[in-house]
């Protein structure tokens, strides 16, 4: 799990796809009150869940004064990297 946190932390660059992306702008659209939507949701084809993750951390940073850019930019990595190295692990056991 460390790796994963200091792989999140460090890394420079990124892949990004469009899932993971548009889920990060919806939700600081809904927190902050803009960022880009795409067509996708103007028919309503992407569903809720994944932006709520990351609405519901962008909602404790600036509840906390915590916003930052830095915070805002880091904090969707980090909390990725926790689900991600406890599915890894889970199927290294089996």
């Amino acid at each position: 799990m460390v790796w994963r946190l200091l792989n999140a932390l460090l890394v420079q660059s990124s892949f990004v796809p469009d899932e993971y992306w548009q889920a990060l702008e919806v939700a600081h659209r809904w927190v902050f009150g803009y960022g880009y939507l795409s067509w996708e949701w103007s028919f309503g084809l992407r569903g809720v869940t994944h932006p709520m993750m990351f609405a519901g951390l962008f909602r404790a940073l600036q509840a906390f004064g915590a916003d930052s850019a830095w915070a805002v930019i880091h904090g969707p990595r980090l909390l990725q990297g926790k689900p991600s190295t406890e599915q890894r692990q889970h199927h290294q056991l089996e």
